[in-house]
């Protein structure tokens, strides 16, 4: 349940140990293949393969992705037929580091290790703020395939209301929820987040 995953992150947390007990658990047992589509230029390319055997409207939610630097060209080409926004990412880092906005392919790092996807330029909001829906799964075989998905699961927002066309620099706010990459900034949003949403914690589970 919530409350025991709960209890059990602040057990870990007390408990060093254990806690790096459980890491070496996971890592040792993950399933094969894993840290190919835990890099997102992977799993990138894991999709498009997908793709082209089921077809192109398979995951065709998902939004174009181009890894750097082998498809910069096709970058070029995609905002020459449709002008961004982008969003670069970093291939392998987590909760928000490295992300930007980009409005020009010029301004993309053309090496190895990054990705520019497509913004999402009109995205579901709750309270005008993005969401960030966090799905955790335990896969215990894939051949069969068997995941088990729990229940509780989270939602986190957007520190600053969402504001369409604003894609400067300082504007990361309003486009991610990952609050730790903000700085000084951050505690002050915080505060604003839970007035507007009802004096409710920022964190909501997914019930609510």
């Amino acid at each position: 349940s919530e409350h025991q995953a709960r209890i059990l992150q602040q057990s870990l947390k007390a408990d060093r140990k254990s806690l790096l007990s459980l890491v070496s658990f996971c890592q040792e047992n993950d399933f094969a293949g894993w840290a190919r589509v835990d890099d997102k230029a992977g799993l990138s390319a894991e999709v498009e393969q997908y793709q082209s055997r089921r077809g192109a409207r398979t995951y065709d939610a998902l939004p174009a992705t181009y890894t750097m630097p082998d498809e910069h060209a096709a970058l070029v080409a995609a905002h020459a037929a449709a002008p961004g926004p982008w969003l670069v990412k970093p291939a392998n880092l987590h909760n928000g580091h490295g992300i930007q906005l980009i409005t020009s392919p010029a301004e993309a790092p053309v090496r190895t290790g990054w990705i520019v996807q497509r913004y999402v330029e009109k995205p579901a909001l709750v309270h005008e703020r993005k969401p960030s829906l966090r799905v955790f799964l335990l896969v215990t075989s894939v051949a069969p395939v068997r995941v088990y998905l729990f229940r509780g699961g989270r939602t986190v927002f957007s520190v600053e209301p969402y504001e369409s066309g604003n894609y400067e620099a300082d504007s990361l706010p309003m486009h991610i929820a990952h609050t730790n990459v903000f700085g000084k900034r951050v505690q002050a949003a915080f505060e604003e987040t839970k007035r507007v949403l009802n004096h409710a914690n920022a964190e909501w589970p997914y019930a609510r």
